[in-house]
């Protein structure tokens, strides 16, 4: 219970003295000392419904997020992403044709030699940046979705409206943004290595995830900020993305 509603009783006992003064300007014509203690209690009461409102809100929000990199935390995403996969389905029988998704696995390079050389405080300094740099890049109003699964992997989800775009349209706008100039705007940010996987119909999470795993940067489909301007154009094209 919240700090705020264990000060007053609403319901018995004296009100603090603001809690009548908000009243009785409004009804001291009538001169009824029992309908002004009602008001009070009744505004009162509000009021600390109010405080225990967003007292709540504000720690469902705290544990909702990862204190680290300052995005969703891995249960909350997980969550949050099934769920968008269960209503690409439903709408896919409806009106609703928000019902693709692409999904991005980024790493960083280097962490474990920042972790070891120089702190784990430096360490999670450096996965903040990626954090703030994550939500610059995405578009959360159009419901994004970003997390930091663990250690040094971040997610990304990105559904889009399969009846206005595709796939490699989306993933073509991300690789843009992704490769604008960092260094002065997100200082201290290491390079990240990043593959994607497309949502298909019957899948879950589970199986999205697994098409992402991929092992080191010798892939020739995975990109990188650290890849060299050829590199990188080839390894979009082994992913099929064309930037027009």
């Amino acid at each position: 219970m919240a700090e705020a509603k264990l000060q007053y009783d609403t319901f018995c006992g004296p009100l603090p003295e603001d809690a009548y003064t908000s009243v009785t300007g409004e009804f001291s014509m009538f001169r009824q000392d029992r309908l002004i203690e009602s008001l009070a209690r009744a505004r009162y009461g509000e009021k600390m419904a109010r405080l225990v409102m967003n007292e709540a809100m504000d720690k469902l929000e705290s544990r909702r997020i990862d204190p680290i990199s300052g995005l969703l935390s891995k249960e909350d995403w997980t969550e949050l992403v099934d769920r968008k996969i269960i209503a690409f389905e439903l709408g896919r029988r409806s009106e609703d044709k928000n019902n693709g998704a692409v999904l991005i696995m980024f790493d960083a390079e280097g962490f474990k030699r920042i972790n070891d050389e120089i702190g784990w405080a430096e360490g999670n300094r450096r996965l903040g940046v990626i954090g703030k740099y994550l939500r610059d890049s995405a578009r959360l109003d159009n419901g994004d979705l970003l997390s930091r699964l663990g250690g040094d992997e971040f997610f990304w989800l990105v559904p889009y409206d399969t009846g206005v775009t595709d796939g490699s349209k989306v993933i073509a706008s991300i690789e843009e943004r992704l490769r604008e100039p960092l260094a002065e705007k997100y200082p201290g940010l290491l390079s990240l290595r990043w593959n994607h996987t497309l949502y298909q119909k019957g899948d879950d999470l589970q199986a999205m995830l697994e098409r992402l795993d991929v092992k080191g940067s010798a892939k020739p489909f995975v990109r990188s900020h650290s890849q060299a301007d050829a590199e990188y154009q080839a390894a979009l094209e082994k992913s099929g993305i064309v930037l027009v």
